[in-house]
């Protein structure tokens, strides 16, 4: 159920985030509405400083979350707990790009914003931008593209490791067994 999905998620997160910032990003069948993180929420006076550290040390203001969505489920609920615990910060309906918080999933009984996109305090104010791209005409959800700011690629002493990935599958079928190997 609900519980066991999260706890997966926890572990993973734990997992990942020894090695550095960690981003979230997929459906997660979480509805939000106009919620916000357990931070400080301070508006920015200019577009261009939409998010900073502070000189408070570790402390980061983000502008305040808008959705389209609004509704919140149980999962919501779970997944607003998790991002709290876990200082993880929402990009959609708050960077530039999609700071009306877009529809990310639209389907024959309405659109919702499903496909969340959200990452690590310390990351926070290197993503340049979060957009929701047009929905292609053979899939429900919307493609998302993040913009993140870094020297790291430039190095070559940096080497990709792809360790942890290579065992994950290249398709996955949608279907009622899919559905239950998913899980």
């Amino acid at each position: 159920g609900r519980i066991s999905v999260f706890d997966k998620l926890q572990k993973d997160f734990y997992k990942y985030n020894t090695k550095g910032d960690v981003i979230i990003q997929g459906d997660s069948n979480s509805r939000l509405s106009n919620w916000s993180e357990d931070v400080t929420i301070e508006e920015p006076d200019t577009i261009d400083s939409e998010s900073y550290n502070t000189s408070e040390g570790n402390r980061i203001s983000v502008t305040k979350r808008i959705s389209e969505d609004t509704r919140k489920n149980a999962y919501g609920n779970a997944f607003s707990q998790f991002l709290n615990e876990n200082k993880l910060l929402l990009l959609n309906g708050r960077k530039l790009g999609d700071t009306t918080g877009r529809y990310t999933c639209h389907r024959w009984n309405g659109s919702s914003v499903v496909g969340l996109t959200d990452c690590s305090d310390s990351l926070y104010s290197n993503v340049i931008s979060f957009k929701v791209l047009p929905q292609s005409w053979y899939t429900d959800p919307c493609p998302t593209l993040t913009q993140i700011k870094t020297n790291k690629l430039n190095n070559p002493n940096n080497k990709l490791d792809t360790t942890d990935t290579e065992k994950g599958h290249n398709k996955f079928k949608y279907d009622d067994a899919g559905a239950a190997n998913f899980r």
